[in-house]
């Protein structure tokens, strides 16, 4: 599983990837996630991100423009889960 977290360093950033990070971690996905930050707002614009934070699984972008909270995070991986 590959996960995109957009956004600029600070404290909103910050946010999703403790969530996430707090998710992988219930769920025990750890070791098999690749996790990858984008902070060029060119790459992010080009992803359909125009307002960070952003999340992606797997290339697809399941939420932007705010911090959505551990359990969103969970259900998001359950449904990107085979």
């Amino acid at each position: 599983m590959l996960i995109d977290v957009f956004g600029l360093p600070g404290p909103i950033t910050h946010e999703l990837e403790a969530a996430l990070l707090e998710a992988l971690e219930s769920r025990g996905l750890g070791d098999a996630v690749t996790l990858r930050r984008v902070e060029d707002p060119g790459l992010m614009i080009a992803r359909g991100v125009r307002r960070p934070p952003a999340l992606a699984i797997d290339g697809a972008v399941v939420c932007r423009g705010r911090v959505p909270g551990v359990a969103e995070v969970l259900r998001y991986l359950d449904a990107a889960q085979p």
